[in-house]
C-alpha cells in the first residue's frame, strides 16, 4: 500500500527506486505514473539519439487485468511509445501441463 501511495503522490521517486526494465502490476491502481513514464521513454529517446544507439531496449512493462479500468482511470495514453498485447487466461489443459512439468522436476 505504501508504494502505491509513492506511486501516486511522487511517480519520479517512485521509479528512481528501481533499475531498468520494471514490471507494474495492475498499473491502473496509479495513473499519476504514466506521465512519468512517457517523459522517460522520451527522454531515453532523445540520449539513445545523442549516443547513436539504434536498439531499443523495453524499460517499463505494465499490466492489467481490466481494460476498462485502465481506459478511466488513465489520462495519459503513451500513444507511439507502447505496444499492447491481449492475452487470454490459462485453460484447463495449460495448467495441468504445467503441474505435471513441474510434479516431475521438483517431486
Amino acid at each position: 500500500m505504501q508504494l502505491r501511495s509513492l506511486a501516486e503522490k511522487d511517480p519520479a521517486l517512485f521509479l528512481d527506486g528501481f533499475s531498468i526494465p520494471i514490471l507494474i502490476n495492475k498499473c491502473f491502481y496509479s495513473p499519476n505514473l504514466f506521465p512519468e513514464i512517457k517523459l522517460r521513454i522520451d527522454r531515453s529517446r532523445i540520449e539513445n539519439r545523442i549516443t547513436e544507439k539504434s536498439d531499443p531496449t523495453t524499460s517499463f512493462y505494465l499490466t492489467s487485468s481490466y481494460k476498462t479500468n485502465l481506459d478511466q482511470n488513465v489520462k495519459e495514453s503513451l500513444a507511439g511509445r507502447i505496444q499492447i498485447y491481449s492475452l487470454s487466461g490459462l485453460s484447463v489443459t495449460e495448467i495441468s501441463i504445467y503441474n505435471d512439468i513441474y510434479r516431475k522436476r521438483y517431486w
